[in-house]
């Protein structure tokens, strides 16, 4: 039975036909005549890692709809071995007089410059078509500083990637759509990274509240919240559904530090910053369930005038959340004892739905360190 089964596929390789290559342009179609059943196809165009390959293959209609059974495969040069590949079933629908076979490719690999798509005929084929469209690019931002984009496509993603610094955890990111009022993408997609270790195994999506445009242009605004400690970059991700002719971006990284995210069992915590800068975002994140009660004490070296004078309070009920269910601002002094300049928060949480609780403050002169302690106990009331 096997002797069988092995001269069978020692036949059919036999009759096999010789492979044809091909090297295509995005978006140019490639024609073949009267191809031969069992026929290798294989088709090679450049393309790079965060870049997506939309193939689309037209039959004439007098071929079966039997399915094509395609391999996928990244390479690093056009000599070299496939580094990664995956197998796809093209399913072929009618339209007209013809059979349309569509599947989209994402680059995932660092080091490809070329991808390639490999198939045999399982028919007599009199016609064949085949056009590959590449699309979407990669940009390198700097935090707080714009990039303008112009020309994207719809369909291909475009990643913005940024280097994150230990204690930047909180990301906001801000889209500028020029002379547009309609718009062009509803999601964004984060995902954290580390240089080494490769991708987080979450990736974040954000939905795009709904705007209205002001002087014939959108702006789109979101934030995130880094939940990995061990990041060192982030990719921001949008995928267009209509061209896009004019986009700005900016992100904007802020330091966030947790104050008490792992319980102690004395319910007090202690965290020292240092070498704050002045007109920059800084963040303490609060762990505070229902019904506790949080002394904060700030104390830092001593300065001739207060180095900030209000912190903004924001409630969560997820650490996820991009937007807090409730805001409030708090006016806030400081005291002289034994040469350092302190000051004294207290918060309440009365809401059961809520989880964290978040303190921004900007200061307004360079800060050599402060301080805290956060003492939890249950509310006074």
């Amino acid at each position: 039975m096997i002797s069988s089964i092995i001269g069978i596929l020692l036949i059919r390789m036999a009759i096999l036909y010789s492979s044809k290559e091909f090297h295509l342009t995005s978006g140019i179609p490639k024609s073949l005549f009267n191809l031969k059943e069992n026929t290798g196809l294989s088709f090679y165009i450049r393309a790079t890692v965060y870049q997506k390959a939309i193939t689309t293959i037209t039959l004439n209609n007098d071929v079966s709809s039997s399915n094509f059974i395609i391999t996928f495969c990244s390479y690093k040069s056009l000599n070299s071995n496939c580094i990664s590949k995956i197998n796809k079933i093209l399913n072929f629908k009618q339209k007209g007089n013809q059979l349309f076979g569509t599947y989209e490719y994402s680059v995932s690999n660092n080091d490809t410059n070329y991808i390639g798509a490999h198939f045999s005929t399982n028919k007599n084929i009199s016609y064949l078509s085949i056009r590959i469209n590449v699309g979407g690019k990669a940009y390198d931002l700097s935090p707080g500083l714009p990039k303008n984009i112009k020309s994207l496509l719809p369909s291909f993603p475009y990643t913005f990637r940024l280097p994150v610094k230990e204690y930047q955890r909180k990301v906001n990111v801000t889209f500028t759509i020029i002379n547009d009022t309609e718009k062009p993408f509803d999601y964004v997609y984060i995902n954290e990274n580390h240089r080494e270790k490769g991708r987080s195994p979450s990736s974040t999506t954000h939905k795009i509240a709904n705007v209205s445009p002001k002087n014939n242009q959108l702006d789109l605004s979101f934030y995130h919240n880094i939940l990995h400690i061990d990041i060192n970059y982030i990719n921001v991700v949008v995928i267009p559904k209509k061209k896009i002719s004019n986009l700005k971006i900016k992100i904007d990284l802020d330091y966030f530090f947790d104050l008490n995210f792992v319980y102690n069992s004395d319910e007090i915590y202690f965290k020292n910053l240092t070498n704050l800068k002045s007109k920059i975002n800084y963040y303490l994140n609060i762990r505070l369930k229902y019904l506790q009660h949080a002394n904060i004490t700030l104390s830092m070296n001593k300065m001739a005038s207060q180095p900030f004078n209000n912190i903004s309070i924001s409630y969560y009920e997820d650490y996820s959340n991009a937007y807090p269910k409730k805001y409030s601002n708090q006016i806030v002094s400081f005291e002289e004892v034994n040469n350092k300049l302190v000051t004294n928060l207290t918060i309440d949480n009365n809401n059961d739905s809520i989880q964290f609780i978040i303190l921004n403050f900007i200061p307004l002169y360079n800060i050599e360190y402060i301080d805290t302690i956060l003492k939890i106990g249950e509310a006074p009331y």
